[in-house]
C-alpha cells in the first residue's frame, strides 16, 4: 500500500468534529469588540427608525427631554404602587416613541416635498409657491405609501397602548382606600351656628341695646349718648345696677 493510500485510511479512521464542536471552534476567532466604546458602537446597528428598538432613547436623542416627560406624568398621577409605577412608565414610552413617529413622518414629507419640488416647479409654474408645495408633498406621499402607512399603524398602536395604561391607572386610583387624617389634627370646626340653636349674645351689646338684665321699667335710649344716660338712671333708680 502506496504512502498517499496509508495517510487516506488513517485520515477516514479518524473521528469527525460535530457542527456544534466546529461552530464553537470558528466562534473563538471573532467575537466581537471587547471594548466598552466598541460594544456601545455596534449595540445600536441593528436600529433602522428605532419604532421597535429595546432601547426607548437613541443615542441622537435628548434623554432631559424623555425624563421630563416622566416628571410630568409623576406629578400628575402620583403614582403609590408598584403597577401605578408600571403603567406611567409605559404612557412615558410610548408616547415617546408616537412622538418620535410623528417627527419621522414630518420628516419625510419635507425631504419628500423637497426632492420633487424643482420637478413640480417646471410642470406647474403657472401655480403659487404653496399650492406647488402641496402638490411636492403629495408626490412625496406616492413615493412613499408603504413608509407612510407603517408610520400611521404605529402611531395608532402607540395611542391605544397609551389609552390602555390610562384607563387602568384612573381605574386603580378610583380604588385607592381612602387615607386617615394625620394624628394630632383637630377636626374643622363648623363655622355657623347649628339649626335649633340660639346664636350667642355678643359680649358688648351695640349702642341702644338694652340687656334682660336692665330693670324692664328702664326706658330704651338711643343715640350717641345713649350709654351716659342709662348710667344717669340707673344710678338715680337703682344704683347696685351700674353696669
Amino acid at each position: 500500500m502506496s504512502a498517499t493510500a496509508t495517510d487516506l485510511h488513517t485520515a477516514d479512521a479518524q473521528p469527525h468534529p460535530t457542527r456544534a464542536e466546529t461552530n464553537a471552534a470558528n466562534a473563538q476567532h471573532s467575537t466581537g469588540p471587547t471594548s466598552q466604546i466598541g460594544k456601545d458602537r455596534v449595540k445600536f446597528n441593528a436600529l433602522k427608525t428605532g419604532l421597535f428598538a429595546r432601547t426607548v432613547v437613541l443615542p441622537h436623542e435628548d434623554l432631559d427631554a424623555y425624563e421630563y416627560i416622566g416628571a410630568y406624568l409623576t406629578e400628575q398621577w402620583q403614582p403609590r404602587t408598584h403597577r401605578e409605577r408600571e403603567l406611567l412608565v409605559t404612557i412615558q414610552s410610548a408616547t415617546w416613541r408616537r412622538d418620535r413617529a410623528v417627527n419621522l413622518e414630518s420628516g419625510l414629507f419635507a425631504l419628500g416635498a423637497r426632492k420633487h419640488l424643482e420637478e413640480i416647479g417646471e410642470k406647474f409654474s403657472d401655480h403659487t409657491t404653496s399650492v406647488q408645495y402641496s402638490l411636492a408633498e403629495a408626490a412625496a406621499y406616492s413615493t412613499n405609501v408603504r413608509v407612510f402607512d407603517q408610520l400611521w399603524r404605529q402611531e395608532g398602536r402607540l395611542n391605544r397602548m397609551i389609552d390602555r395604561a390610562e384607563r387602568e391607572l384612573k381605574a386603580l386610583i378610583a380604588e385607592r382606600p381612602l387615607q386617615p387624617e394625620p394624628a394630632g389634627e383637630a377636626a374643622p370646626q363648623p363655622t355657623e351656628q347649628p339649626t335649633g340653636q340660639p346664636a350667642p349674645k355678643p359680649a358688648n351689646p351695640p349702642t341702644g341695646f338694652v340687656p334682660s338684665a336692665f330693670p324692664k321699667n328702664m326706658p330704651k335710649f338711643s343715640g350717641p349718648q345713649a350709654k351716659e344716660h342709662r348710667r344717669q338712671w340707673l344710678r338715680k333708680h337703682s344704683p347696685s345696677n351700674i353696669a
